[in-house]
């Protein structure tokens, strides 16, 4: 049996390419029947990158292993390169802008408050009118509510209507006692208490409503006594504020004066710290400059290797001809799966002829 030939073809990381070329060079010995069998080692990343299978034919040069994985992610790469070369090269330099010079300083204003005394009497003002409200409010809060009366008026009806229901009863219960007593006559009471329950029914639906609107009306009047005290309570708050911002003011001018007297002094000392920063800026400026080239020289560099990467990455094709004897998943090297193609062909007269044309016969192979 001759031995077959290898041919090892590595897919690895796209930061390192072992190219494969698509030719490679098979030394075989033929059989008694000029037919030869090939076998071929590839490490792909994924399955799919096989793209043969058991007893398929084959043309020469065919491929057979596509390594569209590393190739995907290796282009990927090459493009967030360029996009990063582009935005690099056409971002706008930062020119650093030097500080100002210092100002000097201005006289002190007089003090004058006018604000905080004008906000003291509006707040003084407005505290007089919430009080006049809020008396306003207590006489009305104390005096009787008008649904009281109508409530009470229902209330003398629904009690009269009773009693009335009460005698008419009365008045049945005796008319039941009497012997050969005309029906008319008992349906014409009965016609009666009916109407007479009907009407307490009426009074007492009408009282149900009435007696809802006096609680609305009384919560209404707390809740309005209550908005007044509320506003009385605020204004006073105002007041006091308004005081309090008052005195704030009058101490605050005196501190201003206090710090007036140093910030004559610093205003010297800061000049020289403004001169001493326009010089940082002006290094610092080149050295950002100078890290942008470095940068770019870098990611320059980083597409120049994915580019070689990507030309030497081919896809492997078969040499010949013929049938896959076998495809085998022989193990795992690394994170890379390890495959063995097994190719059956014919040398001779018939490897001479189309590439579609394949050595059918595999009985005289061992």
């Amino acid at each position: 049996m001759p031995k077959p030939t290898t041919i090892l073809a590595a897919a690895q990381a796209p930061s390192v390419s072992i190219p494969v070329s698509p030719s490679p060079s098979i030394s075989s010995s033929p059989t008694a029947s000029n037919t030869k069998r090939l076998k071929i080692e590839v490490e792909v990343s994924s399955t799919s990158e096989v793209l043969i299978e058991e007893g398929q034919k084959v043309a020469a040069q065919q491929i057979i292993v596509d390594r569209k994985t590393e190739r995907a992610s290796l282009t990927s790469q090459l493009q967030e390169v360029k996009l990063s070369i582009e935005k690099l090269k056409t971002s706008p330099k930062v020119s650093q802008v030097p500080p100002t010079n210092v100002s000097a300083l201005r006289a002190l204003p007089n003090a004058k408050y006018l604000e905080e005394t004008a906000q003291v009497t509006a707040a003084a003002a407005k505290l007089q009118d919430t009080q006049r409200k809020y008396a306003v409010a207590q006489k009305v809060a104390n005096a009787p509510l008008p649904e009281t009366g109508q409530i009470r008026v229902s209330q003398q009806a629904i009690r009269q209507a009773e009693e009335n229901i009460r005698k008419q009863q009365q008045k049945i219960d005796a008319l039941a006692n009497i012997e050969d007593l005309d029906p008319a006559v008992k349906q014409h009471e009965e016609a009666k208490i009916a109407q007479l329950r009907q009407k307490l029914t009426e009074l007492q639906a009408k009282l149900e409503p009435e007696q809802q609107n006096l609680s609305v009306a009384a919560v209404n009047r707390s809740s309005t006594l209550e908005a007044a005290r509320f506003e009385v309570a605020t204004a006073q708050r105002e007041l006091e504020l308004a005081k309090a911002r008052l005195g704030a003011a009058k101490e605050k001018r005196q501190q201003t004066e206090v710090d007036y007297s140093y910030k004559q002094v610093e205003h010297g000392q800061q000049t020289q710290r403004l001169e001493l920063e326009r010089v940082k800026l002006l290094e610092s400026g080149k050295l950002q400059e100078h890290d942008r080239e470095y940068q770019l020289a870098q990611l320059i560099l980083k597409h120049n290797q994915i580019q070689r990467q990507l030309e030497d990455l081919a896809a492997i094709k078969v040499p010949h001809a013929g049938t896959i004897r076998r495809v085998k998943l022989a193990g795992q090297r690394g994170g890379l799966l390890l495959y063995e193609i097994t190719l059956v062909y014919q040398v001779g007269e018939r490897d001479s002829k189309t590439k579609a044309n394949t050595w059918k016969d595999e009985t005289n192979v061992d």
